[in-house]
């Protein structure tokens, strides 16, 4: 839907690096009028290279614009991009990325996702709209894979969003207590920490 938006618009633009052939770089960008604002709704890139050449790009037009607002993931930490960048970071701008979302529909459904050590630990799951996700389960680590099965004696209680925070995110469970999500104790936290490291969620698309 959106890509039909802008070709109906006919007011954006593709930026495209390629590095032996192969698209490394590309970004969508408008210039909302002259000495106003170039707008990269997206910035992706696989290279380092490629990333510089994008930046590159923008820098070009600086006769014709007075700002640049690239729209970034959480991954992304450009004020170590360049020295003197002069980068500001907001979560408030208007067409800014909200927090992902991600949920565990099925409990069962995560088992063999990537896991980060090998540790296991079992808790009670509470899921107030999801109820065959409700009881008991075992979280370990296998090879570096993750195990899920019913049943265990639990250490603590997690609600889903808890799970699905873990699961998308690697968020710190330390944050549980304060949130409603659960109440790991600190070994309990320190297992958690090692199944489910911080990752960052790829965004592509907002809806």
């Amino acid at each position: 839907a959106k890509a039909v938006e802008w070709r109906d618009k006919n007011d954006s633009w593709v930026a495209m690096v390629r590095e032996d052939g192969e698209v490394t770089g590309a970004m969508t960008f408008e210039i909302t009028g002259y000495t106003e604002t170039l707008k990269a709704d997206t910035f992706y890139y696989t290279t380092t290279a490629a990333r510089y050449q994008l930046l590159a790009w923008i820098g070009r037009h600086v006769d014709q614009v007075s700002e640049a607002v690239i729209e970034l993931g959480p991954e992304e930490y450009p004020e170590l991009w360049y020295r003197d960048l002069l980068a500001q970071s907001s979560t408030v701008y208007k067409d800014a990325w909200p927090a992902p979302m991600g949920r565990v529909v099925s409990v069962t459904g995560i088992d063999g996702i990537a896991a980060g050590a090998d540790a296991a630990i079992s808790v009670t799951l509470v899921d107030d709209q999801c109820p065959w996700n409700n009881g008991v389960w075992t979280f370990s680590g296998e090879g570096g894979a993750l195990q899920v099965r019913e049943g265990g004696d639990p250490v603590c209680h997690l609600t889903v969003q808890g799970l699905s925070a873990l699961v998308w995110s690697g968020i710190d469970p330390a944050t549980f207590p304060f949130r409603g999500w659960g109440d790991p104790d600190s070994a309990a936290q320190a297992t958690l920490r090692a199944l489910f490291p911080k990752a960052f969620p790829v965004l592509n698309e907002k809806f």
